[in-house]
């Protein structure tokens, strides 16, 4: 991302948690750790583009907290008493585009009246006896579970519980604690939304569980039902959808039963109707991969399906949606599993095929060292574990321009970015702005180390290279380093794209990207402008590219298409 718009777009995606990120959830043991692999609402509806309502009403909950307790349980006897053996918790935030989940407290439970699971509940759950063994018993992790609530301000003013019935918190939270002699429940714990009688309002059918909602709603199964963080995403998928049809949450009294209606089939109501944009014209060109677009930004949340029917109507296949942060490149995970499961409902031809990027940009960088280890440690998991999605490391480097973050703060994070792709195997996404030389330092003293330990180099691309000027350009090269050029080259002025342009012809084919940077530099030589940069402007980029080299801009478009595709393992 440009330096001179990074701000205003960082400020609007870092979420208002980011501060708290190690302690998003505890998973399998008593530690907190990142939640780093959320499979989100992945919508396969054909006509995504009109799922959005222009203006969406505003929730009275802001966080709604998703929970699916699994407990012993037998097909023979009823076991006295039942006992929760797992515990998970997933929260939306409905106040940020998408409503992305932001958080996760997941654990299991070590049970002690009945501490021998029964062939039918590890059947039932697939909760090994291995794994409760090796649990904490309730009282710790309801301890831990009080304290995800109080760190995360998950009261009951902002935070509404959703179930997927009553069961979860009229029948077993309150036995379990009856049982363990605990008297204070919080008062965020005492109201709740049935999501099973939300929904059969809005289906106009009586649904009977999730597998149902998911069929309706045209939803995949996430993992495996009665998996209870399984379960808790998959019903985090029906809210989200929910969402998107412009339902408002509202607490479900405990002794409201699910209404009756005639029939067992329903279809979702038609979603507000939505005006497509058009993309602004140009010459066919083959095609294309946009390796650096900012899809995360709030600018695309309300029209996100028409601006990717856009970008492949203009033949660009592929668009590397860019990670700035632990949270930034959380969303854009999302938004390459939903995008990518809705386009291959369609048959494959109605989206580009999306893939991102997984860093923290130089301007992030002393935010993120408030808490580094965490975050590192969240960037590497949100990597591995998403192999299929994340293709690079980054947006990482240096920038000494705008100077948001010191400049120690800023070579210790590239450091170990850098240190984390060779690790990894994975190439790097360059941000580097007035800060050549400290740049190049970093990558000889990582490489230094690198190439000791593999024999080999770090591997990247510069997104966004302005041409300061041939030396840059030589060092760039010399280290075997791709270049991404933006609609910068477009930009005429002498202060802006002049010297780009007369350096641009210089970039061997063979080391040649190109980019958007969407929804920043806006292509020049486009007229009448458009409002935003969107993906599908990437062609004017390759038609001024082509203009430079005197090539044909179908030339310009198959190496550099060739190139991302390369090195992006596409």
């Amino acid at each position: 991302m440009h330096p001179r718009f990074v701000t205003a777009a960082l400020r609007a995606a870092v979420h208002p948690w980011s501060g708290t990120v190690a302690r998003l959830s505890v998973c399998l043991t008593t530690r907190c750790q990142i939640p780093s692999k959320f499979p989100f609402n992945t919508a396969n509806l054909r006509n995504q583009s009109t799922m959005i309502s222009p203006a969406l009403p505003t929730q009275k909950f802001r966080y709604l907290a998703v929970l699916d307790f699994e407990a012993t349980c037998d097909d023979k006897v009823n076991l006295s008493p039942q006992e929760i053996i797992e515990f998970p918790t997933v929260v939306i935030d409905t106040a940020q585009p998408l409503f992305p989940v932001v958080k996760e407290f997941h654990s299991y439970v070590k049970p002690t009246f009945h501490p021998t699971l029964t062939p039918f509940c590890t059947s039932l759950t697939g909760i090994q006896q291995e794994t409760v063994d090796k649990a904490p018993v309730f009282k710790v992790v309801w301890d831990q579970f009080l304290q995800f609530l109080a760190d995360n301000n998950l009261t009951e003013s902002n935070t509404l519980f959703v179930t997927c019935g009553h069961w979860d918190l009229v029948k077993m939270l309150p036995a379990q604690l009856n049982t363990l002699h605990i008297t204070h429940t919080p008062k965020v714990l005492q109201q709740w939304c049935n999501i099973k009688i939300f929904a059969s309002h809005h289906l106009k059918a009586e649904v009977r569980g999730m597998p149902f909602m998911l069929h309706q709603y045209r939803l995949p199964l996430i993992g495996r039902h009665h998996s209870g963080i399984d379960d808790s995403r998959n019903v985090a998928a029906v809210a989200r959808r929910l969402l998107e049809y412009g339902q408002v949450f509202r607490v479900t009294p405990k002794h409201e039963q699910l209404p009756k209606f005639q029939g067992t089939t329903a279809k979702p109501p038609p979603p507000p109707h939505k005006v497509k944009a058009k993309p602004a014209s140009l010459e066919p060109l083959p095609a294309m991969i946009d390796i650096g677009a900012n899809l995360t930004h709030k600018s695309f949340s309300k029209n996100m399906p028409d601006i990717l029917k856009n970008a492949r109507a203009a033949n660009v296949r592929h668009i590397i949606i860019t990670g700035t942060s632990v949270e930034v490149s959380r969303t854009a995970i999302e938004l390459c599993r939903r995008y990518n499961a809705t386009n291959l409902d369609a048959g494959g031809d109605e989206f580009p095929m999306l893939k991102c990027t997984v860093g923290i940009h130089p301007h992030d960088a002393s935010r993120a060292m408030k808490n580094s280890k965490a975050n590192f440690e969240a960037l590497e998991k949100l990597i591995t574990e998403n192999r299929d999605i994340v293709v690079a490391v980054g947006e990482c480097g240096l920038d000494y321009d705008r100077q948001f973050s010191s400049h120690e703060d800023q070579v210790h994070v590239f450091t170990q970015q850098a240190m984390m792709a060779a690790r990894l195997d994975m190439p790097l996404f360059f941000h580097e702005r007035s800060a050549h030389d400290a740049f190049m330092q970093v990558v000889r003293d990582v490489n230094q180390i690198v190439f000791k330990q593999t024999m080999k180099k770090l591997r990247g691309v510069v997104h966004c290279f302005t041409g300061e000027t041939t030396d840059v350009l030589n060092a760039y090269l010399d280290e075997g380093f791709y270049l991404g050029i933006t609609g910068w080259v477009t930009d005429e002025r002498p202060e802006r794209g002049a010297g780009l342009a007369r350096l641009v012809n210089k970039i061997p084919l063979d080391r040649l990207m190109v980019e958007t940077d969407a929804p920043f530099l806006m292509p020049r030589n486009i007229k009448p402008s458009p409002k935003i940069c969107e993906p599908a402007l990437v062609g004017h980029v390759v038609k001024r590219v082509a203009e430079l080299y005197n090539i044909d801009g179908s030339e310009v478009a198959d190496c550099t298409t060739r190139n991302a595709a390369k090195f992006f393992n596409l």
